[in-house]
C-alpha cells in the first residue's frame, strides 16, 4: 500500500509539474514554441487520462492502458525534441545570440554619412543582423538581437553608453557587449569597425 501510495504522489507531481510546461509555451511567441507547446500539452492531457483510468482500476494494467501510454511518451519525444530546438537551435531563454558569428573579413554595411549621431542603426552584414551607433568619428557595433529574448535593439533606447532592450529593459554596453542589467545573462557579440571610403565596415571581433 505504501509503494502504491508513493507511486500516486509522483504521478500527481508529475502532472502539476508538466502544466508549467503549456504554460510557458502559450507565453512565447516563436513558432517552434508554439508547437511545443501544443505537444506538451497533448502528452499533459493523455497522461492524465492514464493516470485516472489506471487509479479507477486499482493500478491494473491491460493492453489499452499500455497503448495510451505509448502515445502519450511518443508525443513527449516530439515535445522533448522541439524543446531541445528552441534551446540547442535558437538559444531560447539561454543565449538567442549563442550560435551567432559574423564575417571573418571587413564587409561595408552602410555610409557614414548616413549613419545619424546617438541613433541605434540596424544593419546586415551577409545575413547577419548588427546595431550601429555613432559617437562623433566613432562607430560601435554589436550584435541587433537581445541575447535575452531575441528583442530588435534597434528600437531601444541609448543610456550613458548603453543600449536597452526594448522588451525586458536588459541593458549591454556599447563598447563591449556585456551586460549591466538583466533579465539578460549573456553578452552580445561584437564587431570590429573601420572607416573606408566614406563606409562603415565591420567584422567580427576576436580576441586576441
Amino acid at each position: 500500500l505504501a509503494d502504491s501510495n508513493a507511486w500516486e504522489l509522483r504521478n500527481c507531481l508529475w502532472l502539476v509539474s508538466s502544466t508549467h510546461l503549456c504554460v510557458v509555451g502559450f507565453l512565447r511567441t516563436h513558432y517552434t514554441a508554439s508547437e511545443a507547446c501544443r505537444w506538451n500539452f497533448a502528452v499533459t492531457v493523455l497522461f492524465t487520462i492514464s493516470f485516472f483510468w489506471r487509479w479507477a482500476d486499482n493500478w491494473q494494467i491491460d493492453t489499452g492502458k499500455m497503448l495510451l501510454s505509448v502515445f502519450a511518451y511518443f508525443f513527449l519525444c516530439v515535445g522533448g525534441y522541439l524543446g531541445g530546438t528552441l534551446v540547442f537551435r535558437y538559444g531560447t531563454m539561454v543565449n538567442r545570440d549563442a550560435f551567432v558569428s559574423g564575417p571573418k573579413g571587413f564587409v561595408s554595411v552602410l555610409a557614414m554619412q548616413d549613419l545619424p549621431e546617438n541613433k541605434p542603426i540596424r544593419v546586415n552584414a551577409k545575413g547577419v543582423p548588427i546595431l550601429l551607433v555613432r559617437r562623433g568619428e566613432e562607430v560601435f557595433a554589436v550584435s541587433a538581437v537581445c541575447s535575452h529574448f531575441g528583442g530588435p535593439l534597434e528600437q531601444g533606447k541609448l543610456i550613458d553608453g548603453r543600449v536597452q532592450c526594448p522588451w525586458h529593459y536588459s541593458q549591454f554596453v556599447l563598447e563591449d557587449g556585456r551586460v549591466i542589467g538583466g533579465p539578460a545573462t549573456s553578452p552580445l557579440p561584437i564587431y570590429e569597425t573601420r572607416i573606408d571610403g566614406g563606409q562603415i565596415q565591420v567584422k567580427l571581433w576576436k580576441a586576441s
